[in-house]
Order: structure tokens, then C-alpha cells, then sequence
């Protein structure tokens, strides 16, 4: 039997984050790490985009950095200058390389290509059979995504899909100004659902542009290419350009308990650990914050979960958020519209980063339509009141995402 100190399953964003933060660890310098994953990763198979004031780990591979954002609904246009903030994004295949280049050279780390076929808790840890072996540690940190948990949703929460399918385009014209994204353009037809187009240019001649949904469903690959090609032909005027790059995913956008499956020696990272914002998508530095507090923990001997729960009050927000797109996604365009108009973007990035008072949410909220909010707070206590008058358990479901 392999035996490690931890073993990491998967080396995507939550398990090379980890791996690198316990690699940078003085204290835990000699503890043997073993971290699984399917098979190399070879292609820039996915893009991270954050937003943040102050210097990542990061700094030598971000890909691009952008000084002002640009807010566009129907009859409402307003640009932004980020100061103190920059948007930033992280190619895959360049985070991959920066830190598997590092821990390949730690001799007390080691990377085995191998499918996980089942974790099992043992009295002295855990096991971890693979394709090709087993192996034991002291903590298993796990990444895997269970999307039969929590798609669809059990009863009294909710999951919606953010699906998502871009184009990083070559105009044979200048038409981009390459210092300002467009974090959002509303001016689409919604169908009861939240949709936007995402815009971040390179130089004057090149963007990817990324039309996005949030939904309970994916959509045809034919319906994705046609909102595409409309928005940049009649949107942003272009006729002739290139198409260099594609990118597509689906992220889980869920108020689902991940609390409920934490386990002393098996702790799921990521966005398996519920660490992907609920109401936005956004994980990257969310998942970069809760790595460091693992690591934290484990040089200090606090228990894993030590500090890593979720603020229940913006789990509320969430959830509040959740709802309203969930019974009509279409008044998001609105809510959004009036966030952006009436506050500057530093409060909004605060509030998004969960780091205001709750005198400045308060402020916040005053600027936005109440009506929404004040039913899907109606919808929250019924099924709380519910939920605590008949318990029943979270029964694991067995469908495709794309059901």
C-alpha cells in the first residue's frame, strides 16, 4: 500500500491551488502529498477571470489586466474606471504549467495520471482506490464535482446552470478598446431567463466574446452560434473576422448544503466544497482564499473546517438572488441595471466579495426593486418552515446535468 501524508484528487483550480499553497509551506515542508488526476492536461482547456485590489500568487502568468468596465442594459449604458481594482484573467494551460512545474521539482510531492474509483474512511484515514492502485493518507482533499447531489436540486433548494459558449475573434477592423471589458450587456431578449454577453478585448482587433446564461438547462450547440454571430455582426458592427478560440462550460450556481458531506479525513475542495459564488459564478479567488486556510490549519493543527463556513447572512443574498432567477430570470436585467447605476463599483465589488457592513448592504438593497426580493424572501421562510416541520433527508439523484 502507498501511504501519504495528504493525497489531492484532481489538478484543476481548487487541487493545484492547494497543492501550491502546501508546496510554499515552511511547517509542512516534508510531508508527502500525492495528487491524482485523470490524465495530463494539454490544451488551454478553460479560462479564470477575478477582479481584486490587491496582488494574487499569481502575478507572472496572468494573461491580461483591464483598468475599466463598461454596464450595458436597455436604455442604460455606463462605464466604470475600476481605480484601486483591475480585472484580471488566468489562462488554464499557464496555471497548469506554473505550479506543476514546481511541485514536480519538491521531492516529497508526486503526480500519478490515474481515475479514482472510490474514497473510502478507514480507522487510520482514508483510502483511495484508483484504476490502477491504492493508496492511504492521513486526509484525502477531494474535487470531484457530485452533480447528482445537487442537479437537480432537492427539495427547498435550488440549482441553476451558468452555461456559457465564447469566441475569441479577429476583426479585420479596430473595434475593441482594450482597456475596458464589458462585464455585462443585457440588451438581449432574456426568455424569462438571465442572459448577457461578456466581452473582454485583447488588443483593437481581437476579444473573446461569451454568450451566457443562467438556466435550468443547457441549450443546443446551434442556439449558442447564432446569439453569437448576431451580437457581432449587429452589435458590435463586425462583418469580417476570424474565429481563433472556443470556449464553453457550465458552472453550478446552488444555495445546496456541501456542509452536509464534511467528513474529518475526506474534505472536498473547490466547488465541490461549494466555494463557487452562489448568485455570480465567480470561484477563482474564492477557492484561492479557502486553500490558504487549509493550509493555515493544518500548520497550526486547527480542525480542517475551522473558519471555512460560509457567511450565512450572504448565503441568504444568495439565496434571495437564486430564487428570483429561478422563478423569472428575466427581471435580473433590471435588478443589475439599478445596482450599477446607484452605487460606485467599489461598493460593488465589496458586496460581491462579501467584505461590507451591513449598513452598507443595507445601502445597497435601498437601491435595488424590493419587490422581487421581498418574494423570494416570502418563498425562503415557507420552505424553511417546511423543511423544519416534515425533515426528510437529501436523497442523491442520478441524472445528466443536461436532462
Amino acid at each position: 500500500m502507498n501511504s501519504y501524508d495528504y493525497i489531492i484528487i484532481g489538478a484543476g483550480c481548487a487541487g493545484l491551488s492547494l497543492s501550491y499553497y502546501l508546496q510554499r509551506s515552511e511547517k509542512l515542508k516534508g510531508k508527502k502529498v500525492l495528487v491524482l488526476e485523470k490524465a495530463p492536461k494539454t490544451t488551454n482547456d478553460r479560462t479564470w477571470c477575478f477582479w481584486t485590489k490587491r496582488p494574487t500568487a499569481f502575478e507572472e502568468i496572468v494573461y491580461k489586466k483591464w483598468s475599466k468596465l463598461d454596464f450595458i442594459s436597455e436604455g442604460f449604458r455606463k462605464q466604470f474606471d475600476l481605480n484601486a481594482y483591475t480585472y484580471q484573467q488566468l489562462r488554464g494551460l499557464d496555471f497548469y504549467h506554473f505550479i506543476l512545474h514546481r511541485i514536480k521539482a519538491a521531492p516529497s510531492f508526486f503526480m500519478r495520471y490515474e481515475t479514482v474509483k472510490n474514497v473510502q474512511n478507514t480507522a487510520h484515514g482514508v483510502r483511495v482506490q484508483t484504476s490502477e492502485n491504492h493508496y492511504e493518507a492521513s486526509v484525502v482533499f477531494d474535487s470531484r464535482i457530485h452533480w447528482p447531489e445537487f442537479h437537480p436540486a432537492p427539495p427547498g433548494k435550488i440549482t441553476l446552470l451558468q452555461h456559457f459558449k465564447g469566441w475569441k475573434i479577429k476583426s479585420a477592423t479596430p473595434v475593441f478598446s482594450p482597456e475596458t471589458i464589458r462585464m455585462f450587456d443585457f440588451k438581449l431578449p432574456q426568455k424569462g431567463q438571465v442572459r448577457f454577453v461578456y466581452l473582454l478585448p485583447y488588443s483593437a482587433t481581437e476579444a473573446l466574446v461569451e454568450f451566457t446564461v443562467f438556466s435550468q438547462k443547457t441549450l443546443l450547440d446551434q442556439e449558442y452560434n447564432e446569439q453569437l454571430k448576431h451580437y457581432i455582426q449587429y452589435a458590435l458592427g463586425i462583418v469580417k473576422y476570424q474565429i481563433e478560440e472556443t470556449e464553453q462550460g457550465v458552472i453550478p450556481m446552488t444555495n445546496y448544503p456541501f456542509a452536509f458531506h464534511y467528513t474529518p479525513c475526506h474534505i472536498r475542495i473547490g466547488t465541490n466544497a461549494g466555494f463557487c459564488k452562489p448568485s455570480s459564478g465567480y470561484t477563482f479567488l474564492r477557492i484561492q482564499h479557502d486553500c490558504q486556510q487549509i493550509v493555515s490549519n493544518l500548520e497550526t493543527g486547527q480542525a480542517l473546517q475551522h473558519h471555512r463556513k460560509h457567511s450565512q447572512k450572504f448565503r441568504l443574498y444568495d439565496t434571495l438572488m437564486l430564487d428570483i432567477m429561478h422563478r423569472d430570470g428575466g427581471q435580473i436585467a433590471t435588478i443589475f441595471r439599478h445596482l450599477f447605476e446607484n452605487n460606485s463599483i467599489e461598493e460593488i465589488f465589496s458586496f460581491l466579495d462579501e467584505e461590507t457592513s451591513f449598513v452598507q448592504e443595507l445601502s445597497i438593497m435601498a437601491s435595488l426593486p424590493y419587490f422581487p426580493f421581498l418574494k423570494s424572501l416570502q418563498n425562503h421562510v415557507f420552505n424553511k418552515l417546511k423543511n423544519s416541520a416534515s425533515p426528510s433527508k437529501i436523497i442523491r439523484r442520478k441524472k445528466s446535468i443536461f436532462d
